[in-house]
């Protein structure tokens, strides 16, 4: 974690565009004020089945999946292939 840290202090990231897909409403609120605290402009997704259309409209420079999404019954292995 520190050198992800370090990096981040010596990168531009203000404005970099990440999206986040997972069925778990309390790491969804933490990676957003996470994210927006180092500058970044997240995008939070619950629902995967709108996956699609939020990658197409939102087009991050980032994207980040749960592997193990349980409410949908679609993770984000599903997703990738």
């Amino acid at each position: 974690m520190a050198a992800v840290i370090q990096v981040l202090q010596r990168a531009d990231v203000t404005g970099a565009k990440i999206m986040v897909v997972d069925d778990d409403l309390q790491v969804l609120d933490n990676l957003h004020t996470l994210l927006s605290t180092w500058g970044f402009e997240p995008t939070l997704l619950d629902n995967p089945q709108r996956f699609w259309h939020t990658l197409n409209a939102f087009n991050p420079d980032l994207l980040i999946l749960d592997a193990e999404m349980s409410l949908s019954g679609i993770n984000g292995i599903d997703l990738c292939q």
